[in-house]
């Protein structure tokens, strides 16, 4: 059923892709001409926030940023979006650390690490009016409504799946181990494939390049040494990548809060050992779509 239903969306997907959010051509060419600042400074956010959490998780072993779709601050236990949160203090407590400690931890997930850098790329290239339109449109930080939103101001939508030819054996793969997920987005690598290749669309997301990332197999893309700053998402836009150079540094929501893999340094290569986005036992991020900047 989730498969066939998938199907049905991308039928309508060309007639049913995301508005709201349009930018005039004098705002496209503003935002191209200093794109430069833009992206610089994101990738610069990137980089300092993962060595921040390095340092700190050597000091202290202890992860600066804490997912927050796992832990909450406090001593007390909250029930929020659906799940109950861990708190901190005890956390802290169990393993012998100062419980104010958690005064210094900063809330993370996949997608605030992709927000919180370009915000601060916007905002040193003087576009804060262009930001607060993107913001307003991703109200539920959903990856490819950012992405959408970055397509609208010029950006480059690019499909990527490494290997076309394994997608029905993903697509079994994911569906043996993550049966029940409830947003229906494991085990469609085959159906989004097909879409894009047939409509140019990934369901919502209209595809500006569909080969450039396809069938790379373990191969580094080259072509993403060429762009500063990129943002990818896999799994429909549940999972949210960050990029500079190839070079992805992805948040995690749900891990250990003394996991030094909070924030996660690979290059990006998913079927490659070691690369990225990194797998976890149930989450295999194995095609999805990534924009790059107008350059």
């Amino acid at each position: 059923m989730i498969f066939f239903s998938l199907i049905i969306a991308n039928l309508f997907a060309s007639a049913n892709t995301y508005t709201g959010i349009e930018f005039s051509d004098d705002e496209k060419r503003l935002h191209a001409s200093r794109i430069d600042v833009l992206t610089e400074t994101a990738a610069n956010c990137l980089e300092r926030k993962y060595e921040n959490h390095i340092n700190f998780h050597k000091r202290w072993g202890v992860s600066l940023y804490y997912g927050n779709r796992k832990y909450t601050k406090g001593w007390d236990r909250r029930y929020a979006n659906g799940r109950w949160l861990t708190p901190i203090k005890p956390e802290l407590q169990s393993k012998g650390l100062d419980p104010d400690l958690e005064k210094n931890l900063l809330s993370i997930s996949c997608v605030d690490l992709a927000l919180t850098c370009l915000e601060e790329g916007f905002e040193e290239a003087g576009l804060e009016s262009q930001w607060r339109k993107v913001r307003a449109f991703v109200p539920n930080k959903i990856g490819n409504r950012l992405q959408h939103a970055l397509q609208a101001l010029g950006w480059t939508m690019m499909y990527w799946n490494p290997d076309p030819s394994k997608n029905d054996v993903w697509d079994l793969d994911d569906r043996t181990v993550a049966p029940k997920n409830p947003l229906n987005v494991w085990g469609n690598h085959a159906a989004h494939y097909r879409a894009v290749m047939s409509r140019n669309t990934y369901l919502y997301n209209i595809v500006d390049d569909k080969t450039s990332l396809v069938g790379f197999k373990s191969t580094f893309p080259s072509v993403m040494e060429n762009f500063p700053f990129a943002v990818g998402t896999a799994h429909a836009g549940y999972h949210v990548f960050p990029m500079s150079y190839g070079e992805v540094i992805e948040a995690h929501s749900t891990r250990s809060l003394f996991s030094i893999e909070n924030l996660e340094y690979s290059v990006f290569n998913p079927l490659a050992y070691g690369g990225g986005p990194r797998w976890t036992g149930t989450e295999k991020y194995r095609s999805g779509l990534i924009v790059v900047p107008p350059m």
